[in-house]
């Protein structure tokens, strides 16, 4: 049996909400929780509306100790297609859940009428055990290793042909941006490069001499400057791997460091260590079905619009993917005289990520050290962000007034930005479609 929530944070989507905060409304699937039963299938654990309880799993939210009911609200396991079902997933509404035979997505979008959009068994993939989820892609283990599915379709994923790493006894697998780690059995810790995640390949094995002999789980913690990684060893207990560190590993700084491992604790159990839980995560502001989970700081500030909800998708293909859109190019200051650009005020940092039907733009300034360092500053970016399967769009700025002297990486299309001037000041440019989109 398995356990999904759809997020860390404490969401009520049937709270009453002020229209005078102008926000968006919480998507129904939060209101519940999601159980993998291997006899029973699909569970999804809350009151149903008409409850004279509070309804869906809300009654966790309102610190009263009194009202602490829970019902059943569905059974889904349509002809026993998620008979064996052991593990689930969240990602959007949509649940991936692993069964024996294979994987089944199952849309939540009404969770109190759940239905299947697709599933994927054999020869793709055989006795699945472990899945983990990054932006566009699904990383399952199953009886020959490690296997990737692309999401661009969060409805319908597809097995990426070739990209594949062989391995004798996978269990499990954690994400953790350019590395996947993976629980192999008797072959101890394997740490697999991502960074393309259609190429992935070995980066190392980690054994600790041997003393890692039967890994079954493996979760991922940061403390501070250092990372670690728990282990649950069948045979010896929870182990505490320090995979780096300002002391053990010079270059521990920046995105994703490569990891150096070392085994530096160890509790053994009383029985064989199975799994380990996972920590408490920061959660999304937005989900990938484009779902607000968060405010956006301003009154009114909210996620893409509905049309643009398919953060991965455009016109049809995936978002970004390829080098042809990098090779777009325009000006700045262009951009920044068209009539329907705007300013506003926001305080929130910016990522490069994908918004829907168009790309986040990047641009970078050509100022004290000329068109190198600009350069410099592009191959960057796309070194930074080659790990989300996306090219960001560089855009060519100018030292024209109108660009307000915009300093190194400048995300435009409903993104904050900062000034150059010392001023600490952060605006926003709202950009129309064009050209440029």
């Amino acid at each position: 049996m398995a356990v999904a929530t759809p997020t860390t944070l404490g969401v009520d989507p049937l709270r009453t909400q002020n229209a005078a905060n102008e926000e968006q409304k919480i998507h129904l699937m939060y209101g519940f929780l999601y159980v993998a039963d291997a006899e029973e299938g699909l569970i999804v654990i809350g009151n149903q509306l008409d409850s004279r309880h509070v309804a869906g799993v809300g009654t966790l939210l309102d610190g009263n100790p009194a009202n602490n009911f829970l019902t059943r609200a569905v059974t889904f396991n349509p002809n026993g297609v998620l008979t064996g079902a052991r593990r689930i997933v969240l990602s959007g509404h949509y649940a991936y859940v692993l069964t024996a035979r294979g994987l089944v997505v199952v849309d939540l979008d009404n969770p109190l009428a759940t239905k299947v959009t697709a599933a994927i068994g054999a020869p793709d993939l055989d006795d699945p055990r472990g899945l983990a989820i990054q932006f566009r892609y699904a990383f399952v283990v199953d009886r020959a290793g490690l296997k990737v599915l692309d999401l661009t379709a969060l409805d319908h994923p597809r097995v990426v042909s070739g990209a594949a790493v062989t391995l004798a006894d996978a269990r499990n697998v954690y994400l953790s941006r350019t590395y996947a780690y993976v629980a192999g059995g008797p072959q101890g810790l394997v740490i697999v490069d991502i960074e393309r995640p259609e190429l992935p390949r070995i980066d190392q094995v980690f054994t600790a001499d041997v003393e890692i002999s039967d890994l079954r789980d493996v979760k991922i913690g940061m403390v501070s400057a250092s990372g670690f990684a728990f282990l649950a060893d069948a045979e010896h207990g929870l182990r505490v791997v320090q995979l780096f560190s300002p002391e053990e590993n010079p270059n521990h700084y920046g995105f994703s460091p490569r990891p150096t491992p070392s085994l530096i604790a160890t509790y053994h159990t009383h029985e064989p260590a199975l799994a380990v839980s996972e920590g408490i995560d920061r959660d999304r502001a937005v989900d990938e079905s484009g779902n607000q989970l968060a405010g956006f700081v301003r009154r009114g500030g909210a996620a893409a619009e509905r049309r643009r909800a398919a953060p991965y998708v455009h016109a049809g293909r995936p978002a970004l993917h390829g080098d042809e859109r990098a090779a777009t190019r325009a000006s700045f200051a262009d951009v920044a005289r068209h009539p329907q650009a705007r300013c506003r005020g926001s305080v929130d940092e910016s990522v490069l990520l994908t918004e829907g039907r168009a790309p986040w733009i990047c641009v970078s300034r050509s100022g004290r050290s000329g068109p190198h360092w600009r350069n410099a500053q592009n191959q960057k970016l796309r070194r930074r962000h080659r790990h989300l399967g996306i090219s960001p769009i560089l855009l060519r700025s100018t030292r024209s007034a109108r660009t307000r002297r915009v300093d190194r990486h400048q995300v435009l299309r409903n993104l904050p930005f900062r000034h150059s001037s010392g001023s600490r000041r952060v605006g926003r440019i709202d950009l129309p479609d064009g050209p440029w989109a």
